[in-house]
């Protein structure tokens, strides 16, 4: 009987995205869009009609046989090589085994080689994307500071030079790759931003202060020498930075309200970085919840569709659908968030001379931070040659709740009326 029922789950599947590449055509949308999924019944041209710029080898049945430009790698277990590494277990640059990982990180990557490249093709792996996370936050390092034996004791002094050392050690399997294994166009490493991902933090200071302090910011991108902030090394040899965005509270399970702070929260890891860096920025997007109650359970269509429209009205320069099994699933309610997310990249397609000129104007009336803290309705925008492309979304609304916006712009008020948590997309006539 389960089998029978797989078989028609599969078969309904299939049907889904027969419809979805006939009414979908987004592969002229000039945002970075990336899957890292679970595996579809679809070819790797189906994924690149839909607006995937590119695939993960992990969400693709024999990736040796699509053009390498396509694809996309996640290099995982750089700090701990398989848990047999002291860097991850102990968080630290002063391990006495590092010796021992060049010789499994070429290992690694020769077998990356060898399954994914296309012997037939001479270009470039589309990506590289390194997955290290294995060092202390300054938080942690304020309340255990890292002494070492025979070292100085100067709480200040040893946690300067903890820094300086972790961030050698973070260029290390970087510049190891880029030496050795020099067949990818673009590199970045997950999660080592700027800003550094936070939830409840964000309102503990004013949108100044995140957007100018450089007291808060990671010490792997950034230095900092008479109050000013400098890249750092291992920071100027990211093609673009990976920032993550995944949720935490769903109101099944958490305080509604703060579980709707989901769409302020993934601007603010936009913005707050922004703030920081000319570099692309992309943000990784997961379907499912992460909080410990939560975890697993699957977000709203609504959300789906606020994350992807209001991201890129933000400024997002790419954006990774990312689910860690990467396993095909027969879970309709997941199909239905992928429709869901291409139906939304295919709203934002219908204007994409916004997204392609580099003199439009971002409209942003309130900062993330602000929205965050206040739980207020967003509003985000794109004006460009006397228009403004206008999008407004009340994520703390109830069912048929109305909520009734007036924004005012360049002397134009737009009145806007939202039912429920709907998104708003407009082009307007300045």
């Amino acid at each position: 009987m389960n089998v029978v029922m797989s078989t028609v789950v599969v078969a309904q599947s299939s049907d889904q995205y027969k419809k979805l590449l006939a009414s979908n055509k987004n592969d002229l949308f000039p945002k970075v869009l990336i899957y890292d999924g679970p595996k579809l019944p679809i070819s790797y041209q189906d994924y690149i009609r839909l607006g995937f710029d590119y695939i993960s080898v992990y969400s693709i049945d024999k990736p040796q046989s699509i053009p390498n430009r396509f694809k996309y790698v996640l290099w995982t277990g750089v700090a701990s090589n398989n848990g047999k590494g002291k860097w991850a277990l102990q968080k630290s640059p002063f391990v006495d085994d590092i010796h021992q990982y060049a010789n499994r990180w070429n290992s690694r990557l020769n077998h990356y080689k060898k399954s994914y490249d296309n012997p037939n093709d001479r270009d470039d792996i589309g990506l590289m994307i390194l997955d290290i996370e294995a060092k202390k936050n300054n938080g942690e390092l304020r309340k255990n500071p890292p002494f070492r034996s025979g070292g100085t004791r100067n709480k200040a002094m040893a946690i300067a030079e903890y820094k300086t050392a972790m961030e050698e050690l973070y260029r290390y399997p970087l510049e190891f790759a880029q030496k050795n294994h020099n067949y990818y166009e673009k590199w970045s490493s997950y999660g080592d931003v700027p800003v550094e991902r936070n939830w409840w933090d964000i309102p503990s200071q004013s949108w100044h202060k995140w957007s100018t302090n450089p007291s808060h910011l990671n010490y792997i991108t950034h230095k900092i020498s008479n109050g000013k902030a400098f890249e750092t090394e291992f920071s100027k040899q990211l093609d673009f930075y990976s920032v993550s965005t995944y949720f935490f509270y769903s109101p099944k399970f958490s305080d509604s309200n703060t579980a709707n702070q989901y769409l302020a929260y993934l601007l603010f890891q936009l913005e707050a970085n922004q703030a920081w860096t000319k570099k692309p920025i992309y943000l990784y997007f997961w379907f499912q919840y992460q909080a410990s109650k939560e975890r697993g359970t699957l977000i709203s269509n609504d959300m789906v569709r606020n994350s992807v429209i209001f991201a890129f009205l933000s400024g997002a320069d790419g954006m990774v659908l990312y689910d860690d099994s990467r396993k095909a699933t027969n879970d309709r309610e997941y199909h239905a968030l992928i429709k869901t997310f291409i139906e939304s990249i295919s709203s934002l397609d219908k204007y994409r001379s916004y997204f392609t000129d580099k003199n439009a104007t971002f409209y942003k009336p309130d900062n993330a931070r602000d929205l965050f803290a206040d739980r207020k309705p967003v509003i985000r925008g794109i004006e460009k040659g006397g228009k403004l492309l206008l999008a407004a979304t009340n994520p703390f609304a109830k069912v048929d709740e109305l909520t009734n916006l007036s924004v005012t712009y360049k002397g134009e008020i737009i009145k806007i009326q939202l039912k429920g948590k709907e998104t708003y997309l407009r082009e307007i006539l300045l």
